[in-house]
């Protein structure tokens, strides 16, 4: 299903940015064991984080206009809309494919991979992407500069790149992207 938008993504982000509203599920910084809070644990499973979504941001969602179309970027805001709108707190639209939330990736440097294959003009196909992304990984030798300086299996290091390669595949579906 198409957007029904009348805007392109670059008007939402340029001239016409008066008519989106730029938004966290938390809205404050969120650290556990001293590192940046990441969706692990459950926000809904502790009391904290689940009181910071409910009375934070649903209650934040009241004041968007109910035809409001809301775009989570990534994954884990699209699993919390969800709960959320189990729940009855989100008045907004939200755009479902195949009966999921559609979620495009956040566009931050960390998720140059996915936005790379989410805008590839030519998509790859699963298995050749997966062997040449851990080709790539072995060569670049990341994990030397980490603690324990050993590389992830392959097995865990492709289920990763699996993961994000049926993701971006899925927007693009949704949004009609074609190679």
């Amino acid at each position: 299903m198409a957007s029904t938008t009348p805007y392109s993504a670059s008007e939402l982000w340029s001239t016409k940015n008066h008519l989106v509203n730029f938004c966290s599920l938390l809205k404050y910084p969120v650290f556990i064991n001293g590192k940046d809070y990441n969706g692990n644990p459950n926000p809904f499973k502790v009391n904290e984080l689940r009181s910071l979504l409910i009375e934070g941001f649903a209650k934040d969602l009241e004041s968007i206009p109910p035809d409001a179309e809301l775009i989570p970027l990534g994954d884990f805001v699209a699993e919390v809309l969800s709960e959320l709108d189990q729940m009855n707190l989100v008045p907004q639209h939200i755009n479902r494919f195949e009966g999921k939330v559609v979620a495009p990736p956040h566009p931050s440097g960390a998720n140059a991979e996915s936005i790379a294959l989410l805008l590839s003009s030519n998509y790859p196909e699963r298995e050749e992407y997966l062997d040449t992304m851990y080709r790539e990984y072995l060569k670049k030798r990341s994990w030397e500069r980490r603690k324990n300086g050993k590389p992830q299996t392959e097995e865990k290091y492709k289920a990763a790149r699996k993961s994000r390669w049926e993701s971006m595949l899925f927007v693009r579906r949704a949004y009609e992207i074609h190679a």
